[in-house]
């Protein structure tokens, strides 16, 4: 090719390009980011929300970010605590909270997805913890009430009851 043809190519898309910028061809557009964007809530105590972790969610785009719902794949594990929608300028910020909440002893993977206006699509955060149970321990371990007449109680013995694990220990009878 040459040098003529080439400054003729050149000339030809820099008209492009201006006329597609006219033209909103190029438009603006946002650009969605979620920090962390993997997390492990570690242990949870059975039957508790543990305390939320703050989202941020980034708008590294050209364009304003609606952010339009946040939702969690088990909502009664991975509880979104935040309000929706948000909008986000360019170069912004804003938070989302989520807090881990086991119902059960075992392992928990799920997803929180942040559905917003950005044209690659949604940002997904894949999220895990591990539900830990109560732990009961009584002291002493082992007592030996001896012999008693029948129909006679003896002295009292104090035993005591502790939680070493994590959740509330419930007693009943």
């Amino acid at each position: 090719m040459t040098l003529r043809r080439l400054g003729v190519v050149i000339a030809v898309l820099a008209v492009l390009v201006t006329f597609a910028s006219v033209q909103g061809l190029l438009a603006a557009e946002a650009n969605i980011s979620v920090t962390p964007d993997t997390y492990d809530f570690d242990y949870g105590p059975v039957g508790v929300c543990g305390p939320p972790v703050d989202f941020t969610i980034s708008n590294d785009g050209d364009a304003t970010l609606s952010v339009l719902d946040v939702i969690s794949s088990d909502p009664s594990v991975f509880e979104v605590i935040c309000s929706t929608p948000a909008t986000v300028a360019t170069g912004a910020t804003a938070g989302a909270l989520i807090a881990f909440c086991p119902g059960a002893a075992q392992d928990y993977v799920g997803t929180v997805t942040f559905v917003s206006n950005d044209p690659d699509g949604d940002f997904v955060v894949n999220v895990t913890g591990t539900g830990i149970p109560p732990a009961i321990s009584v002291t002493p371990d082992t007592y030996d009430f001896d012999y008693g007449p029948v129909g006679v109680c003896g002295a009292p013995v104090d035993f005591t009851i502790a939680n070493g694990g994590h959740g509330d220990l419930v007693v009943t009878d």
